[in-house]
């Protein structure tokens, strides 16, 4: 589904300490450095953990409480008493600069999973993956509703452990500080975007054609709804009411289908071609849309995250895939061919028949019933209008003829 894509603003990075407001940032392991916390804007953190004694003097605001416990208390030659906790203490070995290609999102997803190894160090891959794909997704809370976390599952634990860690506790987004903001865009590397791109925020250039974007959070939230093993509960009106397949298609390119054949229902637009449509913002499925649910659908689609050891390397093989050979075309009509589970015809014939299903439509055209009211109700809920009805069957003929026009002529 189009999504308005609304950015949290970067307002500071750096490391933060409860411990010791005054404590000092230690770079690599043994010079020693006070932060800027602007220092980093637009640079990927390179972070290391390691466990580091430390001397908390006791005074009135912890002295009951560490008499109480099982504590060594020690005098030092001040009179001062103490004791030595063993405090885990992220450090900065290094800096990356990242920019708004895929190659800096290869770097960005290869930290967060080094992250989550040491934080989620007890749980499964498959969590893992899960708890990764979900902390990009919801740097942009539209893609942090009950509907998205009914579809991908509701997953905290690497967002709260870098939140909440006692040392060195960073936001999210400043990871994601080169997407936020546009002055940081590398125009040396990538002169053609489009400036109406470059005035976007969390995108990606598209690595085969450098003037066009990706929409970075779609992309994510379209993988992270369409790979296996979401550990989803689908307790959420309408996705309740959908077999797997269906759900896993309204979230990414067929929703955003539905609202187009509503847009151009609403602005009559019998005529337009859909190169016209990816042109506009305002009809919900622009280019930016599209690549990423292409990417999305292509990647997920067969993704199991309980396999899968490096999310940063499988996008990285992806990318560097379709950008050598020039397939994600052909790869995405291949994924919704196998979407279909339709048993005759050839990849474009079933691509062309669900194409038109997802449209409430047969392959003659005309309207489209199998016989589940609530599950018909559910697979074409983004089809209805403001008045409640599935919009104009005309229009819906049109968009479906377009956008399979687009891609298999």
């Amino acid at each position: 589904m189009k999504r308005i894509l609304v950015f949290l603003l970067v307002l500071g990075i750096g490391f933060l300490s409860s411990c010791n407001k005054n404590e000092e940032h230690i770079s690599g392991t043994t010079s020693e450095e006070i932060i800027d916390k602007r220092t980093f804007i637009g640079t990927l953190f390179d972070v290391t953990h390691v466990n580091e004694e430390q001397k908390i003097i006791i005074d009135d605001s912890n002295r009951e409480l560490i008499e109480l416990s099982s504590r060594e208390i020690l005098v030092d030659g001040s009179g001062n008493s103490y004791y030595i906790a063993d405090i885990n203490h992220p450090i900065l070995v290094g800096k990356t600069p990242i920019y708004n290609d895929v190659s800096s999102l290869f770097k960005v997803v290869s930290f967060l999973e080094k992250e989550a190894s040491y934080y989620l160090a007890d749980s499964s891959q498959e969590e893992i993956n899960n708890e990764i794909l979900a902390y990009m997704r919801t740097t942009n809370i539209e893609y942090d509703t009950s509907i998205w976390k009914a579809v991908c599952g509701e997953s905290k634990k690497l967002r709260d452990c870098l939140i909440n860690q006692d040392t060195g506790g960073l936001n999210p987004n400043d990871y994601f500080a080169s997407f936020l903001d546009k002055s940081l865009f590398n125009k040396e590397l990538y002169p053609s975007t489009k400036e109406e791109y470059i005035n976007k925020y969390l995108f990606l250039i598209d690595p085969i054609r450098n003037e066009e974007i990706i929409d970075l959070v779609h992309f994510v939230g379209v993988l992270d709804g369409t790979c296996l093993n979401t550990g989803s509960k689908l307790d959420v009106f309408p996705y309740n009411q959908l077999e797997e397949r269906y759900y896993r298609m309204v979230v990414s390119w067929a929703g955003d289908l539905q609202t187009a054949a509503v847009a151009i229902t609403k602005n009559e637009l019998i005529d337009i071609t859909f190169e016209e449509i990816l042109k506009r913002e305002d009809l919900t499925f622009d280019l930016p849309d599209l690549i990423a649910d292409m990417d999305g659908t292509n990647i997920g689609l067969n993704l199991d995250l309980s396999k899968v050891s490096s999310l940063s390397k499988l996008l990285e093989d992806y990318f560097e895939g379709i950008t050598l050979n020039k397939d994600r075309e052909e790869k995405f009509i291949n994924s919704v061919a196998v979407q279909s589970e339709y048993a005759e015809g050839d990849e474009k014939d079933k691509f062309t028949k669900l194409s038109y299903e997802m449209l409430k439509l047969d392959q003659d055209g005309n309207e489209y019933d199998d016989g589940s009211a609530l599950g018909n109700f559910g697979k074409y809920f983004y089809l209805i209008d403001d008045e409640g009805s599935i919009c104009d069957i005309k229009y819906r003929r049109h968009l479906s003829e377009a956008f399979v026009r687009y891609f298999v002529s």
